[in-house]
């Protein structure tokens, strides 16, 4: 009897713990299908996080690479550039191209070792001999689309030259010409979503030029440019006269009697 009733105690002790654990961890808790919907729903509403790899930072493009700069630049380096390049250039000639170009880059703050490098490139060093004739001054093919098509012409150098500097401002800036207009596809540009948008050399392919390494030849040629050398003028080193020391006989007054 006295087991019996130990039993009948202890399954009573077990069945009231039991319902206790029921109660607090099994009832109170939703059912296992609530408990995804719940999570769905607060995973649709929170903030989503979308991780991307941080940006490289851009390359920084040398100053002298941009078309508005005034890079340090002789007539010397630019005679010299032209000459080891076509050595059947007159120098005379190269001397006029090369004092051109840089007093007129510098009227419209453009960047005359750029202006020169794309001379250098659409004329081949001044030999022509392609699509432009060297009688039409035009030193940049401009206009030029074929043979049919050879491209302005210009009646001097001085206005070829400066039509290329002013063709140039106007596809790198929005300020006004500071010489009267020459450039007679100037209002091309200015119609153009290019008007005053082209800031380096690498702009201007697909811009000025269809060809897509356009920027890197004119950027290989503009650093060849500045690291000329400028060649020795002979006349620097002739020595200077000896000044006239001469003097001038001396004036006797007639004597008089």
């Amino acid at each position: 009897m006295q087991n019996l009733k130990t039993i009948k105690r202890f399954t009573s002790l077990f069945l009231a713990f039991a319902m206790w654990f029921w109660q607090f961890s099994f009832a109170q808790k939703p059912s296992t299908k609530a408990t995804l919907t719940a999570r769905k729903a607060a995973l649709k509403a929170a903030p989503k996080v979308v991780l991307t790899a941080p940006r490289a930072a851009p390359e920084e493009v040398p100053s002298c690479l941009y078309l508005l700069a005034r890079p340090t630049l002789s007539l010397g380096q630019v005679v010299t550039f032209l000459k080891e390049k076509n050595p059947d250039l007159p120098e005379a000639y190269a001397r006029k191209i090369a004092r051109i170009y840089i007093a007129e880059s510098r009227i419209e703050s453009i960047n005359p070792a750029v202006a020169v490098a794309q001379m250098a490139l659409e004329t081949g060093f001044l030999r022509f001999g392609g699509t432009v004739d060297k009688k039409q001054n035009n030193f940049a093919g401009m206009g030029c689309v074929n043979t049919s098509t050879p491209g302005n012409r210009f009646k001097t150098i001085l206005e070829g030259i400066r039509a290329h500097i002013q063709h140039l401002k106007t596809y790198a800036s929005l300020a006004k010409l500071r010489k009267p207009c020459v450039d007679p596809r100037r209002k091309l540009v200015e119609e153009s979503k290019n008007f005053g948008k082209v800031k380096t050399v690498q702009g201007l392919a697909g811009t000025w030029a269809a060809d897509e390494k356009y920027g890197e030849k004119l950027e290989r040629l503009t650093f060849e440019l500045l690291r000329t050398q400028a060649a020795p003028d002979p006349a620097a080193s002739l020595p200077k006269q000896p000044p006239n020391h001469r003097k001038k006989p001396l004036q006797t007054q007639a004597n008089t009697l």
